[in-house]
């Protein structure tokens, strides 16, 4: 930010909240980016088993969340 000449404060009064996967509706082509990173995710801190793992339980929580 700085290099893009913006100034940096600290507020500690400020509270930031954050709503997973609010802006997943916005985009079609969002909630297939997010769960493709998701499986990244796991892969990466979890190991490869887990990521493969990932794979099918979210297709499972994607038809049921539709």
């Amino acid at each position: 930010m700085r290099r893009a000449g913006w100034e940096v404060w600290h507020y500690p009064p400020a509270r930031v909240v954050h709503v997973g996967g609010a802006s997943l509706a916005r985009d079609p082509a969002a909630p297939s980016e997010y769960y493709r990173s998701l499986r990244y995710f796991y892969a990466k801190h979890y190991g490869r088993l887990a990521g493969a793992l990932l794979a099918p339980l979210l297709l499972v929580y994607r038809r049921g969340v539709r």
